[in-house]
């Protein structure tokens, strides 16, 4: 069975309206606002006291508006891209040989201690 030049047309027109629709679906999803300290901590996944401490220290781009704290999606999804990568690079840094040194010197330094064999008693 083959195709005709409209049929082919139409199918492609069809394929790409639905590319646009997801495509703009996906803009005004990263373009909404997460209102409230408590839906912005869900997001972030965190205690929505913990919010305020990364506010504090520039972390977190929350913004004020009259309605509260707020922030957009993309701002979100941007904050988690790069602790991820933080996370990751901070991983990379360990050694696991060095977790295992460590360990060993634990072992060293407080031992185990060993109980003292009692000397046998003598029965009367």
């Amino acid at each position: 069975m083959t195709l005709t030049i409209e049929e082919a047309k139409a199918i492609a027109l069809v394929t790409a309206q639905t590319t646009m629709e997801l495509w703009e679906a996906k803009v005004a999803k990263s373009n909404e606002r997460i209102r409230g300290l408590k839906a912005i901590a869900a997001e972030v996944g965190c205690h929505y006291n913990h919010i305020w401490t990364l506010v504090q220290k520039g972390k977190l781009p929350l913004d004020r508006d009259d309605f509260g704290y707020s922030i957009q999606r993309w701002k979100l999804e941007r904050w988690r891209e790069s602790r991820t990568i933080a996370c990751e690079n901070e991983l990379s840094r360990q050694t696991p040989s060095a977790s295992v040194q460590s360990s060993d010197a634990f072992k060293r330094k407080h031992g185990k201690r060993r109980r003292k064999k009692a000397a046998p008693r003598e029965s009367l």
